[in-house]
């Protein structure tokens, strides 16, 4: 079942928000930030992918791709 276009913009402001918030966080609490980020990273990757990523339109999963930095999910 395909999110409708509200739940979809809700979604992905809540992941773009967390995403920069998580990175904000590690930065200023954690030399290894970057292995952090990166486990944290593959996390978020593993919920999307599995359960989430094929109820997005194809604009949502174009943006949570490009939050990623990833070519593919899939």
């Amino acid at each position: 079942m395909q999110f409708t276009k509200l739940q979809e913009k809700k979604i992905l402001l809540k992941f773009t928000f967390e995403l920069q918030s998580m990175m904000h966080l590690y930065a200023q609490r954690y030399r290894s930030f970057m292995k952090i980020f990166n486990n944290q990273k593959y996390l978020w990757i593993q919920i999307i992918h599995l359960l989430m990523l094929p109820r997005f339109s194809k604009e949502g999963q174009k943006i949570i791709q490009k939050e990623l930095n990833l070519e593919l999910l899939y």
